[in-house]
């Protein structure tokens, strides 16, 4: 499976014996995700910073967002989309609760 990692600071991504097909990339490009998108009929996830979330979302990349709540109060953090610039909606399609407390929550990206 393809793995893309995004960083502005990486120079380079090596492969590793669990770690193959990799490759690194400065910039989110619309027209790559998009082509990926078609080019497959399974899922693709994005893991990492609020960032590369808030990027992905901007340019109409996701179909689904999941939020993960964890019912502990730290009193700082980071913004879930911080940065973000214009309105967007989501649809709760379902929840999942876990035995610990936390609530997986999935949306549609209307």
């Amino acid at each position: 499976m393809p793995k893309i990692v995004y960083s502005k600071t990486l120079k380079n991504v090596k492969e590793k014996t669990n770690w193959k097909n990799v490759s690194l990339r400065h910039e989110v490009d619309t027209k790559e995700i998009k082509k990926l998108k078609k080019q497959s009929d399974r899922n693709i996830a994005i893991f990492g910073s609020n960032n590369l979330a808030t990027s992905f979302l901007e340019k109409g990349l996701l179909d689904e967002v999941r939020i993960m709540v964890n019912p502990i109060v730290i009193g700082q953090g980071s913004t879930l989309f911080k940065g973000i610039k214009g309105k967007h909606r989501f649809k709760l399609l379902k929840t999942k609760t876990f035995s610990n407390g936390n609530v997986l929550l999935y949306y549609q990206v209307k």
